[in-house]
């Protein structure tokens, strides 16, 4: 019935509808709140904090000199229920836009991210070598190998899901929408994240619509697909 109990109380997916047996990268694209949350109860506090600090979701990184605020998660008083919501991105997880194209990033370079800088303005080419300083690359947040199944998994969400043409001709779009429930009406925070695979559009990013009653994909869709219209307009 798309939901499970645990400590007495559901984890439900939207709507309650069930997904039946799939494979992970089915149970992504699905969005389905009850596989991440078993899979979360399953490996526990430790394993689940320690891949978190491993993806750098808890610490603070540069952006051009400026510290980021930090990411949240932390179970250590969850409950196996609280737990179970956490690996949904529920609870009190807490992510910003800046670490999540940051993250996407490093996916799509094979597991290492490249530095956040601040462009005052653009004008013409976005993707000319250097035009915009010299790039620099972060720590790794992954193996090549997790980056790239990854980057499948992400890549099938748009070709089965989304659609191509939600990015209005970008090609090899790898993305995931969500969407946070924080309670109550009009108080969703509405996310897409993603990059395109494809060398000739090389552009990564992250959009979040706060205090919205839509899901990621209504909200944050339509604005991605105006920031990479513009993209591609400005391309020489």
């Amino acid at each position: 019935n798309g939901s499970i109990v645990v400590d007495g109380n559901p984890i439900t997916c939207v709507n309650h509808e069930a997904h039946g047996t799939m494979n992970f990268q089915q149970a992504l694209a699905k969005s389905c709140n009850v596989t991440f949350a078993k899979l979360a109860i399953e490996m526990g506090k430790n394993r689940m904090e320690s891949a978190v600090n491993a993806l750098g979701l808890n610490s603070t990184y540069t952006i051009d000199g400026l510290v980021s605020a930090k990411g949240h998660y932390d179970v250590t008083n969850a409950s196996n229920n609280q737990l179970g919501w956490s690996g949904v991105g529920q609870y009190t997880d807490q992510v910003s836009p800046g670490y999540m194209v940051r993250l996407l990033g490093a996916v799509a370079n094979g597991g290492t991210p490249e530095e956040l800088r601040i462009i005052q303005n653009v004008s013409g080419d976005l993707v000319t070598p250097g035009k915009y300083g010299i790039p620099k690359t972060g720590q790794a947040l992954m193996s090549q190998s997790v980056a790239q199944r990854l980057k499948t998994y992400l890549r099938g969400d748009v070709s089965t899901g989304y659609g191509d043409d939600m990015f209005n001709g970008v090609k090899e779009v790898c993305a995931k929408t969500g969407t946070g429930e924080l309670g109550g009406e009009h108080n969703n925070n509405g996310w897409l994240v993603g990059f395109s695979a494809d060398e000739s559009t090389p552009y990564a990013f992250a959009v979040v619509v706060q205090q919205t009653a839509g899901y990621g994909s209504q909200t944050a869709g339509p604005i991605v697909r105006e920031l990479l219209s513009a993209a591609v307009a400005n391309k020489d």
